[in-house]
């Protein structure tokens, strides 16, 4: 996330809704190229939707208390489930 036209580092911002598009909360923005998990628990969501159920996508694979897709099996298939 640099931006040669800029000479800029990027920023990743969090943004919480509800399944219908009504926005819940912003998470402070974290400066420079920063993977989901890591943007997610520097925002503040964390504590702030604290016992808000969470559906992500697969970016958030393993963080607790996220629920996330299913990934393909290398060389395999997704189920129906």
């Amino acid at each position: 996330m640099f931006s040669g036209k800029h000479d800029r580092t990027g920023m990743n911002v969090q943004i919480a809704c509800t399944t219908g598009g009504m926005l819940l909360a912003l998470g402070k923005p974290v400066h420079g190229s920063r993977h989901d998990t890591y943007a997610w628990r520097e925002s503040g969501l964390p504590e702030l939707l604290a016992g808000t159920p969470i559906i992500a996508d697969l970016g958030s694979v393993g963080v607790e208390g996220i629920t996330t897709g299913t990934r393909r099996p290398p060389g395999g298939t997704l189920t129906e489930r």
